[in-house]
């Protein structure tokens, strides 16, 4: 316990030099010791708030007997956390015993904690369903990489996942902790082909000319960028071709509000009115799934 409490400590302390600079350091020492100690009366001293019942999952997708299948070299787990619903703005939204002040990347990077999917169980399962028998794959917005595995555990041999993320927040590119962590997660699961694109999707799209025959937009979630990622990035489809919005739908016990920009434009386009040559397919918890049939 000692152990985990100075190694916690430590942590903070180094996040804090990295994203505040020397002049914060102390008043973030203080800060830091103090919600530590209430982290651990507040998770009756349980490995202070370490998510230690979060369901950490090792899940196959749909192509599970595919003899192409490797898991990374060691042999490491598909170690992830997926949202509990009813949703929780805090913590617990993974687990009643997680600590929200386990939520920075670093903790996922060093082993400390799961990765933390945004998406629900029944979400990943949707997104490995979809991706099955698919070629060219593009995923928009990476965070910790959850839904990328997600995707590569369901996509064939054969198959490209292009995943596209600038992971822009953090001022020190070496120490980008979230694109450290995508990057293991992803690399843990080595079926098929995956390509990096750290940049905006609008800059990304400017060079792209292949074919895409399944979209999974989740990047920059207001009105406008989401309708920016549709009118730039749906011309690619073909018939048959999919486009999956995240927060796009409002459902019961979830976190989406007819605010969430995702939620405004999939209203707009496909129940205000009908886009000729798309249909809806299938809808799973925030989850909306379009399909181009023309």
């Amino acid at each position: 316990m000692k152990l985990i409490i100075v190694v916690d400590f430590a942590v903070r302390v180094f996040v804090e030099l990295l994203t505040k600079g020397f002049g914060d350091t102390i008043f973030a020492m203080v800060s830091v010791f103090l919600s530590l100690m209430l982290g651990m009366e507040r998770s009756n001293k349980q490995h202070v708030g370490y998510p230690v019942s979060v369901p950490i999952l090792d899940r196959k997708g749909p192509n599970a007997n595919d003899k192409s299948d490797k898991k990374c070299e060691g042999g490491l787990e598909l170690k992830y956390a997926l949202l509990d619903l009813p949703y929780s703005a805090d913590g617990s939204r993974y687990s009643p015993n997680f600590s929200s002040s386990w939520n920075h990347p670093i903790y996922a990077w060093l082993g400390l904690r799961p990765a933390l999917a945004q998406h629900t169980a029944e979400e990943h399962a949707t997104l490995e369903k979809w991706a099955s028998g698919r070629s060219t794959i593009v995923e928009i917005g990476v965070a910790e990489g959850v839904s990328a595995l997600a995707l590569r555990q369901g996509m064939a041999a054969d198959c490209n996942l292009f995943l596209i993320d600038p992971f822009h927040f953090s001022r020190h590119p070496i120490f980008n902790f979230t694109r450290r962590t995508a990057r293991r997660l992803v690399g843990s699961f080595l079926r098929g082909n995956v390509a990096w694109i750290e940049s905006f999707s609008f800059d990304a799209v400017q060079k792209w000319s292949r074919p895409i025959d399944l979209l999974f937009i989740d990047g920059d979630h207001t009105e406008e960028g989401v309708r920016r990622d549709w009118n730039e990035w749906n011309k690619f489809l073909a018939p048959g071709g999919i486009v999956l919005f995240h927060d796009a739908r409002i459902f019961d016990g979830g976190w989406t509000s007819p605010e969430y920009g995702p939620v405004k434009l999939v209203d707009d386009l496909f129940r205000r009115q009908s886009i000729p040559g798309w249909k809806i397919a299938e809808e799973m918890h925030s989850l909306v799934v379009v399909e181009r049939v023309a």
